[in-house]
């Protein structure tokens, strides 16, 4: 009889494999892919599978710590060898021979390798194996017996040390994540059931704690609320931006008048939340802000209330400098280029068409109606200092 029980282990090992020895390895012993077990993990897994076996003898003196695939099965653990000494020759790694086993992606592939693609792909790039060792290399690799196997179920074959360890520690994540998975869709069932809290199949409240902390739950209610963040700084400036339209006609004229009357050029979250309690803006204050604040910066500025309305207001400034020298010169100028109605007595303000008369004089090339920021139809002296 084999040292320290070997046949008995073997024969178990089968039978878990559904058949194959190589799988029930991967399966009950080496889950992580990286052939080999550990003592305290072997007679763990002995005690699991019911097997009684000399682990110190199966081990042996030479060994004490772990045991090998081919100290187990030399057979089968010498063919997984030949077979990882030939992928690396031919291919580099298990992800170049995945991907030549699968085919060019204008065939249509969808991520999955069957056996038969598989022995093909073995049999065309000269791994010498009968049709039974390469059904066994495929049973190692197709742990879980759905007749394919994915490209993290070949990686573990790599020989470079640091490929392979980032293989090991994605195979041992692999079943986690398929079980968190699980019950994030049992989660989601449950609740959308919508049956009172003392129904039988009512999600039950000690569950509730440990499904609502899975990473994939955690992610998704992120991202609800961001979504639900998302949707209410949009209400809030389609909000504001009605009751601009409604009070003041533009965003220059709802900031000269409402937002920014005595000219400081910028405001903050303060005065922005006084303004809507002033004019009863049933609007969300913070969300507002944020939609409103696209730079961060902490205040509140024309351009950001009035983004097209206060470009054609920078632009007439400049124009204003380029022509007069500074906005003030320019209001004398545009007096005297006005052709006043017989009711005009001010020299401080003007009335909206008399304005655009004047700048038409002088060839302004966007006399359009958006200067009429002051109330009563007129543009006045202070609407553009420089």
């Amino acid at each position: 009889m084999a040292a320290g029980g070997a046949d008995r282990l073997r024969v178990v090992l089968a039978k878990r494999g559904n058949g194959s020895l190589l799988r029930g390895w991967r399966r009950e012993l080496d889950t992580d892919g990286s052939l080999d077990v550990g003592f305290q993990e072997f007679c763990e897994a002995a005690l699991r599978l019911g097997v009684s076996v000399d682990a110190e003898a199966l081990f042996g003196a030479d060994s004490p710590d772990s045991l090998s695939l081919v100290g187990l099965a030399p057979a089968e653990g010498q063919l997984v060898e030949r077979f990882r000494k030939w992928m690396t020759h031919t291919f580099g790694g298990p992800g170049e021979m995945f991907i030549a086993f699968e085919g060019p992606p204008e065939e249509g592939v969808d991520g999955k390798l069957p056996l038969e693609a598989f022995a093909e792909g073995c049999r065309t790039h000269g791994f010498q194996a009968t049709a039974e060792e390469l059904d066994q290399m495929f049973d190692l690799l197709d742990v879980d017996d759905v007749g394919w196997v994915a490209l993290e179920d070949v990686m573990f074959l790599e020989t470079d040390r640091k490929r392979r360890e980032g293989a090991i520690l994605k195979a041992k994540l692999k079943h986690r994540r398929e079980h968190e998975t699980l019950l994030r869709e049992v989660y989601r069932e449950d609740h959308g059931r919508a049956v009172p809290c003392k129904h039988r199949r009512a999600p039950r409240a000690w569950q509730a704690a440990a499904v609502e902390r899975l990473p994939a739950v955690v992610q998704e209610r992120r991202l609800h609320w961001r979504r639900r963040m998302q949707e209410r700084v949009e209400e809030a400036r389609a909000a504001f931006e009605k009751h601009i339209m409604e009070k003041h006609g533009n965003g220059v004229r709802a900031w000269r008048q409402g937002l920014d009357p005595k000219t400081r050029f910028s405001i903050g979250r303060a005065e922005l939340g006084k303004y809507c309690r002033r004019v009863n803006l049933d609007v969300d204050v913070n969300c507002l802000w944020k939609a409103l604040d696209q730079d961060a910066d902490g205040v509140l500025r024309i351009e950001e209330v009035g983004t097209e309305h206060a470009a054609v207001l920078a632009q007439y400034q400049a124009w204003c400098l380029q022509h007069f020298g500074s906005c003030a010169n320019s209001w004398e100028k545009l007096r005297l280029a006005a052709v006043p109605s017989g009711s005009w007595r001010s020299d401080k303000a003007m009335m909206y068409p008399t304005f655009l008369g004047a700048l038409a004089a002088y060839s302004w090339p966007r006399a359009v109606g958006i200067f009429g920021s002051s109330p009563g139809g007129s543009s006045s002296s202070s609407s553009c200092n420089s």
